[in-house]
């Protein structure tokens, strides 16, 4: 009976023609996770969480009105423009630096490397419309870097978190134990890859860059509904890439999210209830910095 069972379900997995790899792993990179979390059927709570959460963006949109932003001019030279520019030339540096040394195209598909792009961006927006001539262009300079804020803050924390505090544990206690290489090797190997200079960046580092380009930029505010929503489109949107382009290629870069597993929306529901507490977290964090304008 055990025998047929298992026979049943792998015969259901080859049936499941989603992925576009056999057996779910691109380029074999893969292969050290369960197979019933590379190949089969979703688990009906995946399906559900996108069905909710494709509501909640509807629902919750904000109306036009709510991106046009309060006139504050930012200085240059100014400390605010200043956090701001040393934030953006940092960021692409380490951009940079990834371009030549990784062999491998997961950072730009990453969720680390999303929000690290995110907050490269909303810091180079705030820097370069203080310097551009043109009035219209600083305008929408400015509103892009405000409808960036809490997509960046909210960004690097959820990454700080995930990775540092459940993504480095499971595969240093858990994932290092399935490979062919001997487990202290191995575990010796994935440390050594953990603390580049580039994993410092974009995992430890990514924070409090974050916060000081956001907290103390010429144009900090608290936060509102509308960079909550900004924020949860930053979220579902990656959701949707990693679950219907990622998944079925093959590249399961987070594990604990896999639409396979039943856990799945709990797990991805713990993402989405940090943004909501992202937002009165850094509301009270800048509060008591003092360094929003009036």
């Amino acid at each position: 009976m055990v025998v047929t069972t298992r026979s049943r379900a792998r015969s259901e997995r080859a049936q499941w023609h989603w992925t576009l790899h056999a057996n779910g792993s691109y380029k074999g990179q893969f292969d050290f996770l369960p197979e019933r979390l590379r190949v089969g059927p979703w688990s009906p709570s995946a399906v559900l969480f996108l069905v909710i959460y494709s509501g909640y963006m509807w629902w919750s949109a904000p109306r036009s009105e709510c991106f046009v932003r309060r006139n504050l001019p930012i200085l240059p030279l100014s400390i605010g423009w200043w956090c701001s520019t040393t934030t953006f030339v940092w960021a692409c540096f380490v951009i940079r630096h990834i371009r030549q040394t990784s062999s491998t195209p997961l950072f730009w598909v990453s969720f680390t490397g999303w929000s690290w792009m995110i907050l490269c961006m909303r810091s180079g927006c705030e820097a370069l419309s203080a310097l551009v001539p043109w009035s219209s262009l600083a305008f929408l300079l400015q509103l892009l870097a405000d409808v960036l804020r809490l997509p960046s803050l909210a960004g690097a924390t959820v990454t700080f978190t995930i990775w540092n505090f459940v993504l480095l544990p499971f595969f240093y206690f858990w994932a290092c134990r399935r490979t062919a290489k001997p487990v202290e090797q191995m575990r010796t190997e994935f440390l050594s890859f953990s603390f580049t200079f580039a994993m410092v960046n974009i995992h430890i580092l990514n924070l409090p860059l974050a916060f000081v380009s956001t907290a103390f930029a010429a144009s900090a505010q608290l936060l509102g509904p509308c960079d909550l929503w900004c924020a949860h489109a930053f979220v579902f949107g990656y959701s949707l890439f990693y679950m219907l382009v990622l998944d079925r290629h093959g590249v399961h870069i987070y594990p604990v999210f896999s639409p396979r597993s039943h856990l799945c929306m709990l797990s991805i529901g713990c993402v989405v209830g940090t943004v909501f507490l992202n937002l009165h977290a850094w509301n009270s964090v800048m509060t008591s910095c003092g360094t929003l304008t009036t």
